[in-house]
């Protein structure tokens, strides 16, 4: 199912989380410190131009994105404050899966430091293991395959949907010495339920293959063209280079997982391992 494998926004509501709560950690008990450039702020926390800007240059982030974030950012302090208010900071129950999450994070942390990274795939390999797991990588939800240009003027986003050219490409190419600045985004993958906003949803549910969409605008008063590549259907399994990503990480889980059981047979020679069978109360 391909929602077990993360998608670039539910990435960014995970970093948008972490950013603030372990900056609201750092401030306990502290007068806070007001910094001098700052992007978004819930009460004494603040979100600054620097760290967005980090998070944006590393995960690449569009300017929808970008807005999903600092939404995701203001949600996340929003829910933090309230629960602390709450005092479940100090409950029993918060107490035992802050001990489970230490335990587990440690655990990550040496799996992570002692298992060899795998970059090179062989594609032929790849292929092989998409076709004999062709089941694991059916779509629980439509995808749609997307070339996006972005503007900062409407004017200009008219002016390429008028343009002449049969390919995306060939427009582009068009705008060259006609309009300024624009972003490109080829071949962008988006399941129905991680389409940036309603708005972006509606302008292309009903495309059909190679059309255009109405210009598009969004939170940040950008102006965006997209262009229907292909849609799969749920349901389907589209094919190795749709899926390529989600197959990618499938087939790296699983040798790592190898490399990991390996791993764990060798420590238990380390470990004085016992259990109790007669003491365990089995059903049947």
């Amino acid at each position: 199912m391909m929602r077990r494998f993360n998608t670039h926004l539910n990435k960014l509501v995970l970093i948008a989380v972490c950013v603030g709560s372990i900056a609201l950690l750092a401030r306990c008990d502290k007068e806070p410190d007001i910094p001098e450039s700052y992007i978004a702020r819930v009460n004494d926390d603040f979100l600054t131009k620097r760290e967005l800007s980090e998070i944006v240059e590393k995960e690449k982030l569009s300017n929808v994105q970008v807005d999903e974030f600092i939404r995701n950012w203001i949600r996340g302090k929003v829910l933090y404050n309230s629960a602390v208010a709450q005092k479940l900071d100090s409950d029993k129950e918060f107490v035992g899966l802050r001990n489970s999450a230490y335990q587990q994070i440690l655990i990550d942390l040496f799996i992570k430091r002692n298992l060899l990274a795998i970059e090179d795939i062989d594609s032929t390999k790849l292929l092989e293991f998409y076709n004999a797991n062709n089941d694991r990588f059916r779509f629980d939800s439509d995808m749609y395959v997307l070339n996006a240009i972005e503007f900062k003027r409407e004017n200009d986003a008219q002016k390429f949907l008028k343009c002449e050219g049969l390919t995306f490409e060939a427009k582009v190419k068009s705008l060259f010495n006609k309009v300024d600045d624009y972003k490109v985004f080829t071949r962008r993958k988006y399941f129905e339920y991680n389409i940036p906003s309603t708005e972006f949803f509606n302008a292309v549910k009903y495309l059909v293959k190679n059309e255009y969409s109405r210009v598009i605008k969004t939170e940040q008063n950008k102006f965006i063209v997209v262009q229907l590549v292909n849609k799969i259907d749920k349901g389907s399994t589209g094919d190795i280079e749709t899926a390529g990503a989600f197959v990618r990480e499938a087939f790296i889980a699983e040798k790592r997982q190898v490399y990991l059981d390996k791993i764990v047979d060798r420590l238990y020679d380390d470990f004085e391992i016992e259990i109790k069978k007669d003491l365990i109360d089995y059903e049947n």
